[in-house]
């Protein structure tokens, strides 16, 4: 067996070795590549003469310019809640069966929980994707209710009608919640 100071020595010596065979073949490598040589920026012209005077006209309102904006705005509340849905404009919304929505195609999600407070849906979202599924949250205000806001919590969206069937099924056994199939759309 060696000694302690054999081994920290025989280490320390092949510490040094790497470090040598890394750092020192750097010290001889030259002056690395040449640099790039630019030209001056003063030497280099440009013709203008291809291009055509600008007129000064005035520069229309972006806001003014967006199509359909005065109808959005006819919808929606001060607050960015959609009149009719109730739902928070750019969020998904999620509607019972029986109710219509415009939608070119039939598509589902399973909604999993609706909560008052944000940071319970939070809580919950964050569950579900750990745990592999694909969450969607959509914030609804119900005139008239208490609490008037609330956050639902959704597990989709799907075409098969069928697989949202059992995607509830599975979430319900899983989470002890009582889960329900609603159709999706933004």
């Amino acid at each position: 067996m060696l000694s302690d100071q054999t081994r920290y020595r025989v280490t320390g010596t092949i510490l040094l070795v790497a470090l040598a065979a890394i750092f020192f073949p750097m010290l001889f490598d030259g002056d690395g590549l040449d640099p790039l040589e630019l030209p001056p920026l003063d030497e280099q012209h440009i013709d203008v003469s291809a291009v055509e005077a600008v007129q000064d006209e005035p520069v229309p309102d972006f806001a003014s310019t967006i199509a359909g904006r005065d109808e959005v705005l006819a919808e929606t509340d001060a607050e960015g809640y959609r009149l009719e849905t109730g739902v928070k404009i750019g969020e998904p919304v999620l509607a019972e069966e029986d109710e219509p929505l415009e939608m070119p195609a039939d598509a589902w999600a399973v909604q999993v929980g609706s909560f008052a407070e944000h940071e319970r849906a939070e809580a919950l979202g964050d569950r579900l994707r750990s745990d592999g599924y694909h969450v969607l949250t959509s914030k609804l205000k119900v005139a008239g209710q208490r609490p008037e806001k609330r956050t639902r919590v959704a597990v989709g969206p799907m075409i098969d009608r069928e697989d949202a069937d059992r995607l509830k099924s599975e979430l319900s056994d899983r989470y002890g919640v009582d889960a329900i199939v609603v159709r999706f759309g933004y």
